[in-house]
C-alpha cells in the first residue's frame, strides 16, 4: 500500500492519488475538502476547527519534533506500508525544509521507501547503489547528507561521476544533467539526497 503524507506546506501543486492519507496538522487544509484524509496527527495549532468522522491523533503543543516527523513515523508503523510520498514538504520556512528533508532518512532508517514530490521535483535519500528512471534533460542534483559521500560509476549523466567526494552539502553535486531515460551511479561512502528537478519546474 502507497502512503501519502501531506504537511503544512503553503501550497499543494500535485493531486493526492494514493489510497491512505496522514495529514500533518495544517495539511488538511491543502486538500481543501477534494480528499478526505484517514487521518490527521499534529499539535492541531494550524488546522483550526477540528473536522467530524475523521481520526485525529492529537500531541503536545510543546514537543520536541514537528508534526511532520510524528507523521512519518506513524506511516511507517502503518501495516502493508511500501512507497511513503511526501507532499507539501517545500515552499515554506527555510528551516521547515531542511527538516523536511530529514522525514526521508527517519523512514530509511525504518526499512520504508519514502520520496518528496512536488510539481516537477522528486528527492529521495539514497545510501547504495542509484538507479533511476529520467527524461533527458531533466537536472540531476546530489548533495551529501552528512559527513563525506564518494560517488563513482555514474551512468546517464552529462558530467562525469568517477570517484567523485563530496563534503557535506558540497555544490559540486548541483547541476549535472540526465542524458539519457536512466541514470545510475554507485555510493562508495556516506548518505545523499538525490533531487531530479524537470526542466523549468517551479517551487
Amino acid at each position: 500500500m502507497d502512503i501519502a503524507i501531506v504537511l503544512n506546506g503553503p501550497n499543494l501543486d500535485l493531486e493526492v492519488a494514493e489510497p491512505y492519507i496522514i495529514c500533518a496538522d495544517g495539511g488538511y487544509n491543502l486538500l481543501k475538502g477534494e480528499k478526505t484524509p484517514d487521518i490527521i496527527i499534529g499539535d492541531m495549532d494550524s488546522i483550526g476547527e477540528l473536522p467530524e468522522n475523521i481520526r485525529t491523533r492529537i500531541v503536545p503543543k510543546q514537543k520536541d519534533f514537528t508534526d511532520g516527523e510524528f507523521a512519518i513515523r506513524l506511516a511507517c508503523e502503518t501495516k502493508g506500508v511500501q512507497t511513503i510520498k511526501i507532499y507539501g514538504a517545500f515552499g515554506g520556512r527555510p528551516d521547515h525544509q531542511l527538516a523536511n528533508l530529514g522525514l526521508l532518512r527517519i523512514a530509511k532508517s525504518q526499512n520504508k521507501k519514502a520520496i518528496i514530490v512536488a510539481k516537477g521535483i522528486t528527492v529521495s535519500f539514497e545510501t547504495s547503489f542509484v538507479e533511476h528512471e529520467t527524461d533527458r534533460g531533466d537536472i540531476i542534483s546530489v548533495i551529501s547528507s552528512e559527513g563525506d559521500a564518494i560517488l563513482d560509476g555514474g551512468k546517464g549523466l552529462f558530467y562525469e561521476i568517477k570517484d567523485l567526494h563530496l563534503n557535506s552539502f558540497d555544490s559540486r553535486g548541483i547541476s549535472n544533467i540526465a542524458t539519457d531515460n536512466k541514470i545510475s551511479f554507485s555510493i562508495k561512502k556516506g548518505e545523499i539526497y538525490l533531487f531530479i528537478i524537470k526542466e523549468n519546474s517551479i517551487i
